[in-house]
């Protein structure tokens, strides 16, 4: 009687385990999948990012690596001439004096714009000084300004028959000459419009670097004696240092792709004797009025290293100098 009851009770039991595994087994292929989502999902949300790199970024500058290989104006299929380009560099008149203005506008910017930046930094960062923020907003407002106006206006200025300047200068029997056509004074304009336009760009980096300074560290420094310019340059300066460094490199990539301010001063052919000539502007002529694209792209690939170069050289100074 018992083993009939046992045989009864599984009868009626088997359908609902035998449901119930079917259940199971239904929802396996929606847990693998709900796990594959939950992988793939982390990567859709940065796709976008790596997709817009891959299309404007790392296939163009393959495609202009290839192209300083060819001769080739962009229409006819081109000439395969290796490393041809880049040995006519070498021997192209246009390509040194430009590389010669570049590298004399990088030693006049450089340390001109870190120091008077940092000064700034250090005086609206003051506590001695009232109403930062307006004098803030004023010294980076000409990175705000449209390049073609402030041109004009420096233009203006400068002009050698009615420009305030020259008004100035003539009181005191001093000739003014015009920066455009005097050869010795393109390489001064053209620093002097840079240093205009981006110092309050680099004095906001530096300032955001002063405000990080320990409290703690700067009152210990004051105790000890360490004030004014004995502190700035043996205390602050040595902490800031990797925020020189950062900004150091910035204006040196900012200095070798430098395009805007010698176009609208001097245009494509450099003024004077070529006098204002840079690698951006060459870069460009040749691009652009002399639709040599491959000869282009070996300037640009050219810049690049010197930019590398460069850099590397500073952070490894930056790392072995002693500030103290």
């Amino acid at each position: 009687m018992q083993r009939l009851l046992i045989l009864v009770i599984e009868f009626l039991i088997m359908p609902a385990k035998t449901i119930k595994l079917k259940k199971l087994n239904s929802a396996s292929p929606l847990k693998e999948q709900n796990r594959f989502w939950k992988k793939v999902e982390p990567y859709l949300f940065v796709s976008p990012f790596f997709i817009l790199f891959l299309i404007f970024g790392l296939i163009p500058l393959m495609v202009s690596f290839l192209m300083s290989l060819f001769r080739w104006q962009g229409v006819n299929p081109g000439e395969m001439v290796g490393i041809g380009n880049y040995l006519a560099l070498l021997r192209d008149p246009s390509f040194i004096r430009a590389l010669i203005n570049t590298a004399l506008l990088w030693i006049a910017v450089v340390p001109t714009m870190i120091g008077l930046a940092l000064v700034l930094a250090v005086i609206v960062n003051s506590k001695l000084i009232q109403w930062q923020n307006v004098y803030r907003g004023f010294i980076f407002l000409p990175v705000l300004t449209s390049l073609v106006v402030a041109s004009l206006v420096f233009t203006i200025l400068f002009d050698q028959r009615n420009g305030f300047v020259t008004s100035v200068l003539s009181n005191f029997a001093i000739e003014m000459p015009d920066f455009r056509t005097t050869r010795y004074l393109a390489i001064p304009a053209i620093a002097g419009i840079t240093l205009w336009r981006w110092t309050g760009y680099v004095m906001v980096i530096q300032l955001a670097g002063l405000q990080t300074l320990p409290e703690s560290v700067l009152d210990a420094a004051k105790l000890d004696g360490a004030t004014g310019i004995k502190g700035l340059v043996h205390i602050t300066i040595p902490i800031l240092r990797p925020v020189l460094v950062f900004t150091t490199v910035l204006i040196t990539i900012g200095v070798f792709n430098l395009f805007d301010e010698p176009f609208v001063l001097y245009g494509t052919k450099g003024g004077p004797g070529g006098a204002g000539l840079v690698l951006g502007t060459l870069m460009y002529r040749n691009a652009f009025e002399y639709f040599k694209l491959g000869y282009a792209s070996a300037i640009a690939y050219v810049v690049a290293a010197l930019i590398f170069a460069a850099s590397l050289v500073q952070l490894r100074f930056a790392s072995t100098a002693d500030y103290t």
